[in-house]
């Protein structure tokens, strides 16, 4: 009988859940409350664990969120703040910047007249404890969330430097990160001539604080003469819409910088109100240089104030507005798509660059031995490498081709390897070491956009 009545139950409710009606926003409502309701009174799971319904609240938000966008997320309060110091470069904490290595929490980088570097903190100082509590072995979020805290409170540090440990009292205070770096090119590339005068600047994130680092260092850089600049946008995702606008603004004549266009198709113009900063000026950008950044690419390359030089951007052609709900954590949502000044559109596209210079991918499945004859992706990888080494292949098809046979006889025979011409397990594993100690040891992206500015009227469009 007991089986029997379970089975009813079971048929009743799949009925009852057929029914079709129209779904208002009141149901989801009434659905959601209900559901949180019934979850934290009759729940048992695997051991009887008490949810909360703000744990649950959580949940739900996550998961509607997770069938958006790559780009839109839900955050606890937390997770809010966390967000907002990464975004505005601003926090209030003691200066460090600390990485997990070898099971130890390493400081890798000390911010300039932070209270950690007024302290005599060092790079590669390991960090023990704080308030007393060991942090070997936590995460770099669980030890960031202990350190920092209010302003002009103290946390007490132990950091381990050779074989001594060492106690520190630090007081918490604003810390501003700088993600501009500005050198002359000769100091970045030993062989530039300085008599070139090219600036070279690295900005890593348009954050809250780059156009206050970076405005004064440029405006110097013209009172000492400098016309032509590169700027190194590798690897920049982005950041905040106004500082990418002032920075547009500043090297673009008045006129459109974008367009932002939402859901209904209305659009916002932004505009530039000045005068151009610069003669010349060099983009550098990467696969991964994204969002904001890719704004700032699109709005120099259509008001042709700018020569573009690396790879195809990555494509983020869409802009996210931050949503705060006291009750309930924060949102970032996408709301609108940005056009470039002669509108075009650069989500899932990017941003191609005028002078195009590739760092090859390196080959991830390593399963399978080539030889001559043989056709796969794999091979377009393997010629992409060796010509980026310096071999001389003509092509970069997915044939197993005689040039590419007599470059792997020359790699094996630089290498030290056994030398046949086939490209086995050993030879794919050497070209990937090969091109990785290259790229480090001798960046040709960074050469290349030199060259650009030091001959820039002859590449200009």
């Amino acid at each position: 009988m007991k089986n029997k009545m379970i089975t009813l139950v079971l048929i009743f409710m799949f009925c009852f859940n057929t029914a079709s009606y129209a779904f208002s926003l009141e149901d989801a409502a009434e659905v959601f409350k209900g559901a949180i309701e019934d979850i934290v009174n009759y729940y048992i799971g695997s051991g009887y664990e008490e949810l909360t319904e703000e744990a649950l609240a959580t949940a739900a938000m996550k998961g509607m969120f997770s069938v958006l966008d790559d780009y839109s997320e839900y955050y606890t309060l937390d997770e809010y703040k966390s967000f907002m110091e990464s975004s505005t470069g601003q926090f209030f904490g003691v200066g460090i910047v600390i990485t997990p290595i070898d099971g130890s929490i390493t400081v890798v980088e000390v911010i300039p007249n932070s209270p950690a570097e007024k302290a005599g903190i060092q790079k590669d100082d390991i960090l023990l404890s704080v308030e007393g509590e060991a942090v070997t072995g936590y995460t770099t979020e669980k030890v960031a969330l202990l350190v920092k805290g209010e302003v002009n409170t103290n946390v007490n540090l132990v950091i381990k430097r050779g074989g001594d440990e060492i106690k520190v009292t630090l007081t918490r205070q604003l810390i501003k990160v700088n993600p501009v770096v500005v050198q002359m090119i000769d100091e970045v590339i030993a062989d530039a001539d300085p008599a070139d005068q090219i600036g070279y600047i690295k900005i890593s994130e348009f954050n809250a604080n780059m156009l206050d680092y970076l405005i004064p260092e440029l405006e110097r850089l013209k009172k000492e003469g400098v016309t032509t600049l590169v700027l190194d946008l590798r690897n920049n995702f982005g950041g905040i819409l106004e500082e990418t606008l002032g920075l547009s603004s500043y090297f673009m004549n008045r006129g459109l910088i974008t367009t932002l266009v939402d859901k209904t198709g209305e659009q916002t113009e932004y505009v530039s109100l000045s005068e151009a900063n610069f003669d010349k000026i060099v983009l550098l950008v990467n696969k991964y240089s994204a969002s904001a950044t890719e704004l700032f690419a699109g709005a120099l390359r259509d008001t042709k104030r700018a020569i573009i030089v690396g790879e195809t951007t990555f494509g983020k052609g869409v802009a996210q507005r931050l949503l705060f709900n006291p009750k309930g954590g924060a949102y970032k949502l996408t709301m609108e798509e940005y056009l470039t000044p002669l509108g075009d559109h650069l989500n899932n596209k990017g941003v191609a660059p005028d002078v195009e210079f590739v760092i090859p991918d390196y080959i991830y499945d390593i399963t399978t031995r080539y030889y001559y004859g043989d056709q796969d992706a794999n091979l377009i990888k393997a010629k992409r490498i060796l010509i980026y080494l310096g071999y001389p292949i003509a092509n970069t098809n997915d044939q197993f081709d005689q040039a590419l046979l007599d470059a792997i006889c020359a790699f094996q025979s630089k290498m030290g390897l056994y030398v046949y011409g086939g490209l086995d397990y050993t030879t794919q594993r050497s070209l990937n070491t090969a091109l990785y100690e290259e790229v480090g040891q001798n960046d040709r992206q960074l050469r290349k956009a030199w060259e650009v500015a030091k001959y820039y009227n002859e590449f200009k469009r």
